[in-house]
């Protein structure tokens, strides 16, 4: 019988006798915790358990898994369909179109939500940032935000802000450094707790220039950082898994931001976009 059809809780419960002290310690907690457990990242456990991360990972591959990944996985097969960590509510019995379907219904009451909790008070005030700031606008914005940071950076560039997207986490730190009140800065992360993002952000701040962010957690340290935080609402952020939904979630707030300001400066941002449609156009075959 191969690992993976192995019940990780039936290898914990067979084990635990044998096991060290801190093995007893995360075996106990994963048994009395399997639901939950099955969300965490190896630092949560470790603190959770009281042990070290390289203690979490000796565990797992001590009981024969390629590392706590593997058992995560292992554990989200025993404890039921609500463990689905990585695919929302997407099961293994679901055809390719029924997937498609739930995940059409998870963005969607994503964008809902988060358009029923955001601060319309807070979206003018960021556009009004926007539109009339005399520095440079730089978003930042590392791993999958990056893609985030690089679409918001297009999408604003066209209708003629003075906006720049940096992803590179040593080029970002420079160039926060070299804002002033002028600027603003707007930090992307899900979590909010990105070490490289979270960083930048602080030497933005302690430039002068003001500070935007958009994360999935409002009591984040880059929340609490920012004088203006866009909070998604997104199932995701209950669980700690990485942004599937949210980031369509993330686009949707600057595209709407877009939006507004193109209608705000209209006069100045037709001209803009008819100039971007003929570039374009000049990329395409003809007909």
């Amino acid at each position: 019988m191969s690992q993976s059809e192995i019940s990780a809780l039936n290898l914990v419960k067979k084990n635990l006798s044998s096991m060290s002290d801190t093995e007893k310690k995360i075996g106990a907690y994963i048994l009395e915790h399997s639901e939950q457990v099955v969300y965490m990242t190896t630092k949560m456990l470790a603190g959770a358990a009281g042990v070290s991360e390289g203690s979490i990972i000796n565990f797992s591959t001590k009981l024969g898994f390629s590392g706590f990944s593997d058992l995560k996985i292992n554990l989200a097969q025993q404890v039921g369909p609500e463990a689905n960590y990585i695919f929302d509510n997407v099961q293994a019995e679901d055809s390719p179109k029924f997937a498609m379907k739930k995940m059409i219904d998870n963005m969607v009451s994503t964008m809902q939500t988060t358009f029923d909790v955001i601060s319309e008070t807070e979206l003018c005030a960021i556009a009004g940032l926007l539109m009339n700031t005399k520095g440079r606008i730089e978003v930042y914005g590392v791993g999958s935000s990056s893609m985030i940071a690089n679409d918001v950076y297009y999408r604003l560039m066209r209708i003629g802000l003075p906006i720049y997207a940096v992803t590179d986490p040593h080029i970002s730190a420079v160039s926060a450094s070299l804002l002033n009140g002028e600027c603003v800065a707007i930090g992307i992360s899900h979590s909010g707790r990105t070490i490289e993002t979270l960083d930048t952000m602080k030497r933005a701040k302690e430039r002068g220039a003001k500070t935007v962010c958009v994360t999935d957690y409002a009591n984040s340290p880059l929340a609490k950082l920012c004088d203006y935080a866009i909070v998604i609402a997104s199932k995701e952020a209950e669980v700690h898994k990485e942004a599937v939904t949210a980031r369509l979630a993330q686009l949707l707030v600057f595209d709407s931001l877009c939006a507004y300001i193109s209608c705000q400066k209209k006069d100045r941002t037709v001209g803009l976009m008819d100039n971007v449609i003929d570039i374009i156009g000049e990329h395409r075959e003809k007909e």
